[in-house]
């Protein structure tokens, strides 16, 4: 027998004899012991951990300069994940901003419930419900403020293409914005036009923006070319960033439904659909520029719209030094859409275009502010907004820049 072995056998046999000279009580009261001391490790473990971290706020407080202060908490929270440090922020605002990273991070709904502000805590319910799917943290904003709550819930729901999300709403009517939405969601991710009969057909101007705003499909957006040209170029479709500009023309989000899908799948007979006659005489003209197509003339103005089967293709490629006139004339004329509402788009391009307000004064008040606000969110220049004296409309002016910034 190898020599290490042989010590190793001699030295268990040293030992077997204390233990079998242990009755069973002793070995029960040294199992209790070994316990004892086991757990009483961990529990020094866990101390100073603990320790560590009251150490670390202890040695923030102590900093002078609030701003730095500040900053070694922040950093100390967001390190540690501990929502509890960010109460010794000197600001609300910075407690809320603290507990709204650390609860985005952490995916954790409920440590938005900690944040202040009613919008904030709305914001931050939201983002975790959409980060993680988990539509049913949008309940925890109930005791705060049911709008925010059916607003998470119409969020989610279009999100997830969800109609059934929308049952946790209480109001009939934010319960009804909530159905169309989510159906309306759906059709712009399927393209499936059955679902565009469960959309709304109200007419009540609040109730489609509503709806359009919640599925995402309702929307205007403008990007930077070289030097000062403006594209559009959105990520939506073509006729739906044009309707917005058409001026005292009444549909429903049905109506948007079946625009859509026509443009989208290159069917004309959806357009029979559209029960406002002017949206269906635009639908009709848009068909020749729908995905498939490859290239379409439109009217005499010289102006062609190439297709690439996807989203966002542009009817007007470069709004900077074209002849507005003649696009008017070309293109208003030869379509089947109203002329005053094809002249007020053209009208509002050429202000874009030219990046000059008085084009816009050219127009009726309403068709004006519509102008106004589309030159404020193709430059993101808030500027524009100040020219539109109706508050209500201001407001709105000011807040599309700020949701598409």
């Amino acid at each position: 027998m190898p020599a290490v072995v042989r010590k190793e056998v001699k030295a268990v046999k040293s030992r077997d004899p204390l233990l079998k000279a242990l009755g069973g009580d002793e070995k029960l009261r040294l199992l209790v012991l070994s316990t004892i001391v086991l757990a009483l490790i961990a529990a020094a473990v866990v101390l100073l951990q603990g320790s560590s971290q009251s150490h670390g706020i202890k040695a923030c407080l102590g900093i002078a300069l609030s701003g730095y202060r500040d900053t070694c908490i922040s950093n100390l929270a967001y390190s540690s994940e501990n929502a509890t440090l960010c109460s010794y922020l000197d600001t609300s605002q910075g407690t809320d901003q603290c507990l709204y990273s650390i609860a985005i991070n952490t995916s954790n709904s409920s440590t938005c419930l900690g944040i202040n502000n009613q919008e904030s805590r709305s914001t931050c319910v939201y983002t975790v419900a959409s980060k993680t799917g988990a539509y049913t943290a949008c309940y925890k904003l109930n005791g705060t403020n049911a709008s925010y709550e059916y607003q998470c819930l119409s969020n989610m729901a279009s999100e997830l293409h969800d109609p059934s999300i929308c049952s946790g709403i209480g109001s009939t009517y934010s319960h009804s914005v909530c159905m169309s939405a989510a159906e309306l969601s759906y059709v712009y991710a399927t393209s499936n036009a059955t679902a565009c009969m469960s959309v709304s057909n109200s007419t009540n101007p609040e109730t489609v923006n509503s709806i359009a705003t919640y599925s995402g499909i309702y929307s205007y957006g403008t990007s930077s070319n070289a030097g000062s040209n403006i594209v559009v170029n959105s990520n939506f479709e073509t006729p739906l960033s044009y309707v917005q500009f058409l001026s005292n023309v009444t549909y429903s989000a049905r109506d948007l439904c079946y625009l859509y899908v026509s443009y989208k799948l290159g069917k004309p007979e959806y357009c029979n659909y559209i029960v406002n006659q002017t949206l269906s005489g635009l639908c009709s003209d848009f068909i020749q520029s729908a995905p498939g197509n490859s290239t379409a003339s439109l009217g005499t103005s010289g102006i062609t719209t190439v297709s690439e089967n996807s989203l966002g293709s542009s009817i007007i490629p470069n709004l900077t030094g074209l002849n507005y006139s003649q696009i008017s004339a070309g293109l208003c004329e030869n379509a089947t859409v109203s002329v005053p509402g094809c002249a007020t788009i053209i009208t509002i391009f050429k202000a874009i275009g030219t990046k000059n307000v008085s084009v816009c004064r050219t127009l009726q008040s309403q068709a004006q502010y519509t102008c106004f606000a589309a030159m404020a969110q193709a430059y993101v220049n808030s500027s524009y907004c100040t020219y539109i004296n109706n508050a209500s409309l201001n407001s709105a002016c000011l807040q599309n820049i700020y949701n598409n910034t």
